[in-house]
């Protein structure tokens, strides 16, 4: 008996002396931290990090992040430190995330000091996450923004949001990190901590449908683009969606009802006109589009999608003079009768093909290429030679790429 209680004495005064030399080992690192002897900090606060009686504390968090962060700012400066640096951003924020998470009693000094400190650690995780996001090294990037984002929790003093750093602007990191990796299921758990936090970006809603689409659940991505255009009524891209998404199952009839409602309303509405016109366009109704096109562009005369599109609208309804010109071509009356039809046709579109080409609006250089020629072969039935050297010259510009 006697044997046993001397074994169980021992054990205890083991368990005792390791304690107390893990707690030694804390105050080495923050004697050895205020001493600038930050490798022989890193050791004492590495191994206090790992051991039992240790590893959870409050104070083992404040001072592990202190010494990290120390260690971060350093290696900017002095290559001698790279290495003891490793990964020295992200243990520093996940540190001071875990001090504050704390339960234990702290000192207001010290939760003053980590308020201050982390703005540091979560600026150093975002520029390191965005070297890593650079290098393509998307998962890894992920660890260092949501390290920064989950400071932001503790952002008391605002010292995060007064230095850019808000809890949006990292949530649409991380949200552009996990696209860039495929993960649409990272993806729509950032878009929708957005909409949460009140982020006001009606495109958040269409990402979030395109996300549902590319995985083929079509009523759920349409679902969100509706609480979209319910949120955001006046927004024109959530509308051009809803647009083509009608579109794309050929049910352009029940996007006119939803217009002609809408114009009923709002008469005085450009953009609606401009819509409803690009569905009759899509019908080939080609009177009530041009209608609806000048209507738009007479309550916006800088509405240079109307005219763009009116301009468009009026070449198409070559097509099917240009099909009976084939038809006819031994018809020499016929044939010139249906070519003035033609470039009639072609005048009335040049005015407003000519404004939007003067306009730089048009970037595609495809439909730059259109227009010129348009332009180019307008003025050759109108005999005007100087202006198709002109629109000649910037249609070979424009087809060599300038």
């Amino acid at each position: 008996m006697k044997k046993i209680l001397l074994t169980l004495v021992a054990f205890l005064l083991v368990n005792i002396l390791q304690v107390k030399a893990q707690e030694r080992n804390l105050t080495d690192a923050w004697f050895a931290l205020k001493n600038n002897e930050l490798l022989n900090a890193k050791k004492s606060i590495d191994e206090a990090s790992v051991h039992e009686s240790t590893k959870n504390s409050a104070k083992m968090f404040l001072y592990r992040g202190d010494v990290y962060l120390r260690l971060r700012g350093m290696a900017d400066s002095d290559n001698s430190f790279k290495e003891a640096a490793n990964q020295s951003s992200i243990i520093a924020a996940e540190s001071y995330y875990n001090y504050l998470s704390s339960t234990e009693k702290k000192k207001k000094s010290d939760l003053e000091g980590v308020y201050q400190q982390m703005t540091y650690a979560a600026s150093y995780c975002l520029f390191d996450g965005g070297k890593l996001f650079e290098n393509e090294q998307y998962a890894e990037a992920m660890k260092y923004f949501e390290a920064a984002y989950n400071l932001t929790k503790y952002d008391v003093n605002e010292n995060l949001k007064e230095n850019g750093m808000t809890s949006n602007s990292i949530l649409l990191n991380l949200y552009s990190t996990a696209e860039s990796m495929g993960d649409r299921t990272a993806s729509r758990k950032y878009l929708n901590a957005l909409i949460d936090n009140k982020y006001a970006d009606a495109n958040l809603y269409i990402y979030l449908a395109r996300s549902y689409y590319a995985e083929g659940d079509t009523a759920t991505g349409f679902k969100k683009l509706l609480e979209g255009r319910e949120k955001y009524p006046e927004s024109r891209f959530l509308l051009m969606e809803e647009m083509q998404y009608y579109m794309d199952k050929g049910e352009i009839d029940i996007l006119l009802n939803k217009f002609n409602e809408v114009i009923e309303s709002d008469p005085e509405s450009d953009l609606n006109y401009f819509y409803r016109g690009s569905l009759y366009h899509q019908k080939r109704n080609y009177e009530s589009a041009e209608k609806d096109y000048l209507k738009s562009i007479d309550l916006n005369p800088n509405n240079f999608d109307a005219k763009f599109n009116l301009g468009a609208l009026y070449i198409d309804m070559t097509a099917p003079i240009e099909i009976n010109m084939k038809k006819n071509a031994g018809n020499i009356n016929f044939y010139m009768e249906l070519e003035d039809q033609k470039y009639a046709l072609y005048d009335k579109a040049r005015p407003y093909i000519e404004e939007v080409y003067s306009s730089g609006k048009i970037t595609d250089q495809k439909e730059k290429i259109q227009l010129l020629e348009i332009l180019r072969d307008t003025y050759k039935f109108k005999k005007d030679r100087e202006k198709v050297n002109y629109f000649q010259g910037e249609l070979d510009k424009a087809r060599s790429g300038k």
